[in-house]
């Protein structure tokens, strides 16, 4: 895409002159915006930023060294180019410490312009490249506290203030979209998405961390008092109606030390998750999430008992029949992903001591899949059918795992 330009003078046969002395599309610049004085620009910066600002010094109430302070201040991306009739060593000196890209004394001339044009571009450009290479290396940082935290608090604190993230408090989000399309479909839309949370987060921190093709961890840094329900509710119904597809949302609790990000993301995930049990997917806080009562998890067990007790006794309708009692009851009472998984794995590891007394061993068992309920129960059901007698399912055990 073009850069965006913005040209300022109080005096507006000069806009309109320099609107025409270069060819602006060969440069890969367009002439966005014309303000009449200083504080014209400033509005109009603040409506939509430009790429590069072109400026003379001169103006009413406020003058270009004033804006170009100003711009330096609030908007220090936007590279600034000075134009003025009046040479003097004392603006150049201001001009400098305002962070001018370039001094071009007016009338100016097709060759000195575009010479100031080419400057900032490669100013742009070179700072886009650095911004790019700080992203990835904030993501990479960011996903191995998520994912891998084996670092101590004195090397991850170091690192952080090298990569300039700072996380006084923050939240981690899980956000997945819900499509029926193909895999690069579906890419597309959590980049869709990862746009509207970074705009209904604007004017805070968000560091986003990839996950799988259709799932992301963002890490939003927010101030106590703020809820980022709040904000993750606007992106929510920002997406409905107006795309094809669906976004959920799971929310951390607050979290200030940053080697805690792991279990906020797991936090994060288990809120996430909550929302497949509804027809509605929208945004749910870890806190919000049901806890379980002692009647509930007695239920729970003694459902997971029958199970059990039916495939040691090589029953398998009772089994399969117990099974689909016991995920109809995780749903209804709104289990929490992570109890729903640490109950699979104890199914998945009786299936595995059952095989084993019985020497049933043949190719190693796959991973538990923990992408979603769906995925998870029909894991856990191929499993449970294999270890009944006569399946052909029997099969040689080695690891027994979640994967991601």
């Amino acid at each position: 895409m073009p850069y965006t330009v913005m040209l300022v003078d109080n005096e507006a046969i000069i806009p309109r002159g320099l609107m025409c002395l270069i060819d602006w599309k060969a440069h890969n610049c367009c002439v966005r915006a014309i303000a009449n004085d200083g504080v014209d620009a400033v509005h109009q910066i603040q409506e939509s930023p430009p790429d590069i600002l072109i400026t003379d010094i001169r103006m009413p109430e406020m003058d270009g060294l004033q804006l170009c302070g100003w711009v330096r201040e609030h908007y220090p991306g936007i590279q600034m180019i000075l134009l003025t009739g009046f040479p003097d060593f004392e603006y150049a000196q201001q001009a400098i410490q305002c962070g001018v890209t370039d001094f071009v004394l007016k009338p100016t001339t097709e060759k000195a312009l575009s010479a100031a044009v080419d400057k900032a571009c490669q100013r742009l450009q070179k700072e886009s490249r650095v911004q790019k290479s700080l992203l990835l290396e904030q993501q990479a940082l960011l996903g191995e506290l998520i994912f891998q935290s084996r670092h101590s608090l004195l090397y991850i604190l170091n690192k952080l203030n090298d990569l300039h993230i700072v996380l006084p408090s923050y939240y981690v989000l899980s956000l997945e979209v819900v499509f029926r399309g193909t895999l690069e479909e579906c890419t597309a839309m959590l980049q869709q998405a990862q746009e509207v949370i970074l705009s209904c987060c604007e004017g805070h921190t968000v560091f986003l961390v990839p996950k799988s093709d259709t799932c992301c961890y963002a890490v939003l840094s927010l101030p106590e008092g703020i809820d980022p329900a709040e904000l993750c509710t606007s992106a929510v119904e920002a997406v409905e109606g107006k795309t094809d597809f669906l976004l959920t949302i799971g929310i951390s609790r607050l979290h200030k030390n940053p080697l805690n990000m792991q279990k906020a993301a797991r936090e994060a995930d288990d809120a996430q998750k909550f929302a497949l049990y509804s027809s509605q997917p929208s945004v749910m806080r870890c806190e919000d999430l049901p806890k379980l009562s002692e009647d509930t998890a007695s239920a729970l067990w003694e459902r997971l008992r029958l199970v059990e007790s039916a495939l040691e006794n090589h029953s398998g309708d009772a089994a399969l029949k117990n099974m689909e009692d016991l995920f109809q009851l995780i749903k209804a009472q709104k289990i929490p992903f992570s109890s729903v998984c640490q109950i699979a794995l104890l199914l998945q590891n009786f299936c595995v001591s059952l095989l084993f007394s019985h020497n049933l061993l043949a190719e190693q068992l796959t991973a538990l899949p923990t992408g979603s309920m769906e995925l998870l129960e029909n894991s856990v059901r191929e499993y449970v059918t294999e270890t009944l007698p006569g399946s052909g399912g029997q099969r040689r055990i080695s690891t027994v795992s979640f994967t991601r």
